[in-house]
């Protein structure tokens, strides 16, 4: 019903008369991403089948003077759920107010989804380049006083760090509070994304709280049709639950990932783009134990036409638990194609 809801509600703004104002604006676009593929999930005796993951977003954005309001739908393939974004944003020259949803880019890895265009492919060999990735309600402001510098603070009304990823890569967030102070901007040598990250597990009942940490850096070098990026991310979670949920005396649960991505631009606009990454997990029990996962993702663009390519796209992933590997999951891999369409 909210899906149906909000798409009427578009239509009803696409075919309302604008010219009340002559500084009335509004844009409706969105992107649609369909892969289809072999996936072998590297579990013994279970035979590689076929996976289709999709995901699709609308968008609107109405803009009258310096105010702007954004509206976001998005539906995927693997989960009957729609998640809706919303905010406005006041907008001056050098500064800008956000209320609602607060979604800056810099907490999100150059390398995300391992070069692909969706989320929706990382649940099948590909890196996620997102664990700090900052998308939820509350209050932002930005300063952006040039190209080489754009900073943000950001507060939120939940704690976006300590949360339960599903496989097609929604959220479900705890009760808390959460802020970062993050920044980005493009040098004549250099782009860069940085991001720093506390958040705090409340249940606003007086209960005990945990605390947690998240740190990210990226690198984008260009040089001539070449490509070179570095990822590094860490976050730490306090947490007083043992592996199997049981009570214990409060420890740390650290993730540290590291990647890089070397691409190359063809004369014809097609690009080619290899991502290498290594995920570690730490969990700091009395008896630690750590996990480990290396990505080798592939991927080729074939320009269709502007905004739409036929993306050719291979993941693998391998899973380690200290020096042994895992026989769950260990080694499982996606080889197939999608198209990506902006509209």
């Amino acid at each position: 019903m909210k899906l149906i809801y909000a798409l009427s509600l578009s239509l009803l703004l696409l075919t309302s008369p604008v010219q009340a104002a002559e500084d009335y604006e509004l844009k409706v676009g969105g992107t649609i991403k369909a892969y289809a593929g072999r996936y072998d999930s590297g579990i013994e005796g279970e035979k590689a089948y076929l996976v289709s993951p999709t995901e699709v977003n609308l968008q609107v954005t109405a803009t009258r003077g310096p105010i702007e309001a954004f509206f976001e739908l998005e539906q995927r393939q693997q989960v009957d759920k729609t998640v809706t974004k919303r905010s406005l944003r006041y907008n001056q020259e050098t500064w800008q107010l956000i209320v609602g949803t607060v979604a800056p880019i810099e907490s999100l890895g150059y390398t995300y989804a391992g070069g692909t265009k969706t989320s929706s492919l990382t649940p099948y060999g590909f890196y996620t380049g997102y664990i700090v990735w900052a998308e939820w309600d509350g209050i932002g402001f930005r300063y952006r006083p040039s190209k080489a510098l754009n900073l943000g603070i950001s507060l939120y009304s939940a704690d976006i760090l300590n949360s339960e990823t599903s496989a097609a890569g929604y959220p479900t967030k705890r009760a808390g509070y959460s802020n970062m102070f993050s920044g980005r901007g493009s040098l004549t040598f250099l782009e860069y994304r940085f991001s720093m990250l506390s958040s705090t597990t409340d249940d606003h009942q007086g209960g005990d709280t945990l605390s947690h940490s998240g740190n990210y850096l990226g690198l984008k070098k260009r040089l001539g049709g070449f490509t070179a990026i570095l990822d590094l991310t860490q976050k730490k979670i306090q947490s007083n639950l043992d592996t199997a949920g049981e009570a214990v005396s409060e420890y740390n649960k650290v993730t540290n990932e590291a990647a890089v991505q070397g691409g190359y631009r063809l004369s014809n606009g097609d690009d080619l783009a290899l991502t290498l990454a290594l995920v570690e997990k730490e969990h700091q029990l009395e008896i630690a134990s750590s996990e480990q996962d290396n990505y080798v993702n592939l991927v080729y663009n074939y320009n269709l036409v502007k905004d739409a390519v036929i993306q050719f796209a291979y993941g693998r992933q391998s899973k380690t638990q200290g020096d042994v590997p895992l026989g769950i999951e260990h080694k499982r891999s996606f080889l197939g194609l999608g198209i990506y369409s902006k509209f």
